[in-house]
């Protein structure tokens, strides 16, 4: 990330928001830099020096407790702090036990493909496999086993199978939890974060950024792109 403006390079884009991250030193700079030393050396990229962002997709945040129960009994929980020691919690915890489970309606702006990712902690003893089975419209899409902390419980951000293909418009979105009598998950909340974050357009062209693409953006939208 450069800014023509004052030659500072930033750290790069937030995942969710999809804004610039203004952190800056003299690592970010001398990387963004190096990358338009690079442009400037390959014509084809050259060439795409000023393609603009037209759309950003961002990522949408679905607080658990914001969901709606579906089957069972889960547990909205209120955490003494927000802090766990390594990390924040967005709000209210969910404690989902055994066959609990939560429906969401969401809404999908741009028919493409999405990442769904839970928030949830992962904990260190288990008496069993916890596996989160996830359904749109009612039809089951993945069936995620949560892996085991080697350590400690923490909390942390796991994507939920393969991406999902979602058209425009309103979806239901159900969250099963499968395990032993005994076994709970904690959750926080779910990402849902389209694969194409951006459409962009240069000589009168529109396109999305193919996946081997570097973006070297100024302000809060991408300006350069270096094709590798």
């Amino acid at each position: 990330m450069y800014d023509p403006a004052n030659g500072r390079g930033y750290d790069g884009l937030d995942g969710t928001t999809g804004k610039v991250n203004l952190n800056s030193g003299a690592e970010s700079t001398i990387e963004a830099l190096m990358a338009l030393q690079a442009i400037h050396q390959n014509a084809a990229a050259l060439n795409m020096v000023n393609a603009k962002a037209v759309e950003r997709h961002t990522a949408s945040i679905y607080e658990a407790e914001s969901f709606t129960v579906a089957a069972g009994h889960p547990q909205v929980i209120t955490p003494a702090s927000s802090w766990t020691g390594d990390a924040l919690y967005s709000g209210q915890i969910v404690q989902m036990s055994n066959n609990d489970q939560l429906k969401q309606e969401i809404d999908v702006a741009h028919q493409g493909e999405y990442i769904l990712s839970a928030a949830l902690v992962k904990k260190h003893t288990v008496s069993g496999v916890i596996t989160l089975q996830i359904g749109v419209d009612g039809h089951s899409v993945s069936a995620v086993q949560v892996p085991q902390s080697p350590d400690s419980d923490y909390l942390t951000l796991i994507q939920l199978g393969s991406p999902l293909s979602l058209s425009s418009g309103k979806h239901t979105l159900t969250v099963t939890l499968q395990t032993v009598a005994n076994e709970s998950l904690v959750v926080d909340n779910f990402v849902l974060q389209p694969t194409s974050l951006f459409l962009m357009r240069f000589d009168g062209h529109m396109m999305e950024p193919s996946k081997n693409m570097i973006i070297i953006g100024s302000g809060l939208a991408p300006d350069f792109l270096l094709d590798e």
